[in-house]
């Protein structure tokens, strides 16, 4: 299921507890898998009948930011879990920070 995304939309995996926040999102639909099931766009759609699927191993981190590789998607975890998130086969990674500039 195709889900159209905009920033501040909360999403939820189907399978655990992960939980994000959109912050930057593409204009067109997309299939957003956490831990191995489709997403969810409210609590009460959590079918709860699957269990995680690879490559859900290394599970979120909570305040940290997930992004694919042209950074067209970021999600904000803002509840910890064992899913990770996948956008066409691509397993989302965390964000890095841009450095501070030095100040002398």
């Amino acid at each position: 299921m195709a889900l159209s995304l905009m920033p501040g939309v909360r999403i939820f995996s189907a399978v655990d507890t992960t939980e994000f926040v959109v912050v930057r999102a593409p204009a067109e639909p997309i299939e957003l898998i956490i831990g191995g099931a489709p997403a969810a766009l409210s609590p009460a759609a959590r079918p709860w009948t699957a269990k995680v699927s690879a490559p859900a191993n290394s599970g979120t981190a909570l305040g940290r930011r997930y992004v694919n590789l042209t950074e067209t998607i970021e999600l904000l975890c803002a509840k910890s879990g064992f899913g990770m998130p996948v956008i066409a086969g691509e397993v989302l990674r965390i964000k890095q920070a841009a450095p501070l500039f030095a100040s002398d």
